[in-house]
This record gives C-alpha cells, structure tokens and sequence, in this order.
C-alpha cells in the first residue's frame, strides 16, 4: 500500500472512533451485568462522547478535503501531461504525442478531469496524421457521440476524410445529423460531405447536399465545380457545362480559384467532345492559358480534338489543316512533357499524323526512334522474366536489392511501373505494413 493509501485509511479509522466509542457505552451504561452508573458519571461519559462525535465528523470533511486536494493535483498532473502531448503533437513527433495521451485517456481516473475530451481529441488526431484510420474514427466517433460541442465539428469532418480514405462510410449522414442538431452545418463541411458523397456515388444526394451552400461562402464556386462533376456523371451533359461555364466566367477570389477555372475549361471541352461539338471544344480548351501547369492536359487532349475535327470534314483542304493543327500541338507537348509515358505515347501520336499527311519518311524516323529507346528496355525485361518465372519471387528480390539501394529494374519500367494505379496501391500498402512493423519495434 501506498503512502498516499495508508494516510487515507488511517483518516478513515479515526473517522470510525466515535461510532466505536458510542457502541461501547451502550454496552458500559446499559448492560445489565455492570453497577449502576451516577447521573454526573453518565452526564460527563455523555459529553465525551458527544465531543468524539464532532471530532468524527470534522475528520470526516477533512478526509473528503483530503480527496477533493487529491483529485485536484491527479487534474494538475493530466493537464501538464496534455500540455506535453500538445507540444509534441505540433513538432510532428506524432508517435510519442500518442504513447502520453494513451496513458491520461486509458485511465478511469481522468475521465472527470476538465481537459479529459481535449486529450481524446488529440489522441484521435495523432491516429489520423500517423495513418492509424480505424483506431482515430475510434475516437472522433466518441466526441460526436458526446456532442461535445469544442470538438464536434472537427470530428465530423475528421470522420468524413477517414471514410473517403477507407471507402468506409458507415454512419456518416448519423454524424452530420448530429452536428445539424447542434445548429448551422458549416459550409466547408457541406462540401467535404458532398464530396464524399460523389466518391459513394451518390450523385443526386450530392447535388442536393452541395445546394445548401450559400452564395456567399469562401467554396460556393468549389461545390458548384462538384455539382457540375455530379451531373456529368449522371450524363446530364447540358446541365454540367452550364455550371463549368458559370464558373469559368466568374472572376471571384477564393482558395484554388486559377485551378478550379482551369479545370471546368478543361471540363467544358470534354463534354463538347462528348457531344460531338468538336469547334465548340476547342474554343473551351483556349480558356486555359499556356502558362498553367494543367495546359500539358490541353495539349494531351487537343490532338485528338483536331485528329476528331479532320475525320469528320469531307474537305480535303479542311483536314489537312487540322491535322497540321494536331501536329503542331503535338510538338508543342512533346517540347513540354519530360514523362516517359506520355512522351512515347506523343511521338506515336506524331508518327500517325505524319502518315495522315502523306509524311512518310517523317513518320519513319519517329517510329524508328521509339523502337530504339524502347527496345533495349524491352530485351532486358524479358530476360528477367524468363530468369525469375515465380511473381512472388520477383516481387522478393525486387524489395530486397530496393532495400539495399540497387534497383533490378530499368530506370525507364520504373517510370512506367510509378504512374499506374495498381502498383501504387501495392506500394502504398507495403509502406503501412513497413511503418506498423516499425511502430511495433518502438
């Protein structure tokens, strides 16, 4: 037993003095197998015993005392301990931060400490900047289960971002609702909400959400780009270039202004596209300026819009023009674009439209030149497979020669192999096994 211990027992037996006292006066005075006692003998017992019972009483409050000072000390403790965590939590020593708000969450004592939903909001944080998404909705879902009013719009919004990084949305209108009861559901959560909504195809809920935004907000022009994006994917083609249009004549100030217009030009020419209005596309691709870093997507994308205008004139001298467009906007990319992928992909492009333009030799020499970057790569990736049949072997020896700063692969695959999405999520989820096993050393 602990000292601290030990001083509260001994209270609480002094405590009891009084009532032992009184029991045994009742076996002194009343007992029948003792001698009478005298009044002034009673009188002075009685007076003893009165005052023992006010002495009871007085340790009484001051064993409570002693317990209020305690507890008070236990909350100056778990604040200057939360104070730490706070501290560590802004360095980024996110892992540390979590091991102390651990400890002043998991004990009982410091569920009635004034602070106490403060360390679970930044317990839940720590999980989510340390990726631990399961284990921070853990506890963003208890704050919004105790309304706590500090902590509940972050938590909401928290628990949004977490569902669309987990595809788990699982009582999230439950949340929103709650944050509703609590008065005005801020604009900037509308629209994380509608968003996420788009990701769960939900594109009608999406649009209806993304209507209670007020043309005033700071992200009115954002969830209207979002609605515009939910319409198109309900192929209402009409109503989403007339939202891209209304965005990409605006001339408001808001945070990604330049790229949310940029991005509804681009937009606006795909849907043109898409319905064949292929002038009509190609005047919405001028609306982005060649100095954006999204006018590689243009020159990407133009091309093929003037390759689409040539196959559909009957003009001869009509497609020839257009083609000579497609091929200037091709040289342009290729002038631009420093990817492997999309360089290739551009100099076939060339080639194609050297032929369409009776260029043969120019052709020829682009083809031939792709062949000879190509072909060794080629040669060498089919040596290893024929080396290495087994998949799970490969993928071994891969990690193990990455692991000891050599790569078994050519620079050019490893180009290739980083833009597709398969292989980023492969390599995304052995990067969280990596950090769970280092985590777990710790």
């Amino acid at each position: 037993m602990g000292l601290l211990e030990r001083k509260r027992s001994a209270l609480r037996s002094l405590g009891a003095l009084p009532l032992l006292f009184i029991l045994g006066s009742s076996g002194l005075v009343y007992s029948a197998s003792k001698p009478a006692v005298s009044p002034e003998v009673r009188f002075e017992l009685q007076g003893a015993f009165d005052d023992l019972s006010i002495l009871g009483i007085e340790l009484s409050a001051l064993l409570a005392e002693f317990d209020e000072n305690n507890i008070a000390v236990s909350h100056r403790r778990f604040a200057q301990r939360l104070t730490d965590a706070e501290i560590l939590y802004l360095l980024e020593e996110h892992a540390s931060a979590s091991q102390i708000l651990y400890n002043l969450v998991l004990d009982s004592v410091n569920e009635t400490a004034p602070l106490y939903y403060k360390a679970i909001y930044y317990l839940a944080e720590t999980q989510y900047q340390m990726g631990n998404y399961i284990a921070a909705r853990q506890y963003f879902q208890m704050l919004v289960s105790w309304s706590e009013a500090d902590f509940l719009k972050r938590a909401v919004q928290r628990l949004i971002q977490i569902g669309d990084r987990i595809h788990g949305w699982d009582g999230l209108d439950e949340y929103i609702g709650t944050l509703a009861q609590k008065g005005t559901v801020p604009a900037e959560i509308i629209y994380l909400h509608g968003k996420s909504l788009i990701r769960q195809q939900r594109f009608q809920d999406a649009i209806v959400t993304l209507e209670k935004i007020s043309p005033t907000s700071s992200v009115y022009f954002k969830g209207l780009y979002l609605k515009a994006v939910a319409y198109l994917h309900q192929k209402d083609y009409i109503q989403s270039q007339e939202l891209f249009h209304q965005i990409v004549q605006d001339s408001s100030v808001y945070q990604d202004d330049i790229q949310i217009r940029e991005l509804s030009a681009i937009n606006r020419g795909r849907i043109f596209l898409e319905l064949g209005k292929v002038a009509k596309a190609i005047d919405a691709y001028q609306d982005v300026p060649r100095d954006s870093p999204l006018f590689e997507v243009v020159l990407e994308e133009l091309p093929w819009t003037y390759i689409r205008k040539a196959r559909t004139t009957s003009n001869l001298s009509e497609r020839t023009s257009k083609y000579e467009k497609a091929l200037e906007a091709v040289e342009i990319l290729l002038l631009a674009e420093k990817k492997p992928r999309v360089v290739s992909e551009a100099q076939l492009l060339l080639g194609n439209i050297s032929l369409r333009l009776g260029r043969h030799e120019d052709a020829d020499l682009v083809f031939k030149k792709v062949a000879a970057d190509y072909e060794e790569v080629r040669d060498r990736v089919q040596k290893l497979s024929r080396a290495m049949p087994n998949p799970a072997g490969n993928y071994e020896a891969i990690v193990d020669l990455h692991s000891q700063g050599k790569d078994l692969l050519p620079p050019l695959i490893m180009e290739w192999a980083s833009g597709d999405k398969n292989v980023k999520k492969a390599l995304s989820l052995v990067d969280e096994v990596e950090k769970g096993q280092q985590w777990l050393e710790d």
